[in-house]
């Protein structure tokens, strides 16, 4: 990273551009830094309780970590085909596709558990649930510029970084009172209540 940044050429930066502060950013796309929220939920309840969830449901400890080795494949391999797919299709069509394909992994997890079935489901998982981070990326380049863009890029890490501490507490409360589908159980409701808003937001809209 320093090496780029060491051979910008400052002189020509308006010294006295307009500061837009995160909060001022905020109203300016909610839905979109919401998504964010939630896909950070996901990264955290995920990264910190998915080997716990399988351990739980029967598996070793050893094949219980390999979980979370092939959500991470998942994340890796299939950013750059979402990220395809959102430029030749629709941004918002693709994120909207990423929550409901997550929401469906979630729904099937409990089940495929303990079959080897798991394996290709967390790779969907893991594609669409990072997914939505890179399609967010996107939409936040094609709606905003300049200043805009930098307290918005400073949104999405200020957000995310909330998100997670939410998702290793919410999924932890959740695993301690319902068990160890209260991971994917908690997750799902809260995929599911921003598929609501942003349908009711779209609504209102129209």
């Amino acid at each position: 990273a320093a090496l780029p940044m060491s051979v910008l050429d400052t002189s020509a930066e308006d010294q006295h551009a307009e500061h837009v502060s995160i909060l001022e950013f905020l109203p300016k796309a909610p839905l979109l830094l919401a998504a964010i929220y939630v896909h950070a939920i996901f990264d955290g309840g995920m990264l910190g309780f998915l080997s716990v969830f399988g351990v739980r449901s029967g598996m070793s400890v050893e094949t219980a970590a390999l979980l979370l080795t092939v959500l991470s494949f998942g994340n890796v391999v299939f950013q750059i085909p979402i990220g395809w797919v959102a430029d030749k299709t629709s941004k918002n069509g693709t994120m909207v596709a990423c929550f409901v394909l997550c929401c469906l992994g979630l729904i099937a997890l409990p089940y495929a558990i303990e079959t080897a079935v798991v394996w290709p489901l967390l790779l969907v998982l893991g594609a669409s649930g990072f997914g939505i981070y890179t399609v967010g990326l996107a939409q936040l380049g094609d709606r905003f510029t300049g200043p805009d863009l930098v307290a918005g890029t400073s949104a999405f890490s200020t957000v995310w970084g909330l998100g997670a501490l939410t998702g290793s507490v919410v999924c932890g409360i959740a695993m301690d009172h319902i068990g160890p589908n209260g991971l994917p159980e908690a997750l799902l409701i809260i995929f599911l209540a921003y598929l609501a808003v942003r349908f009711m937001a779209r609504r209102r809209r129209r």
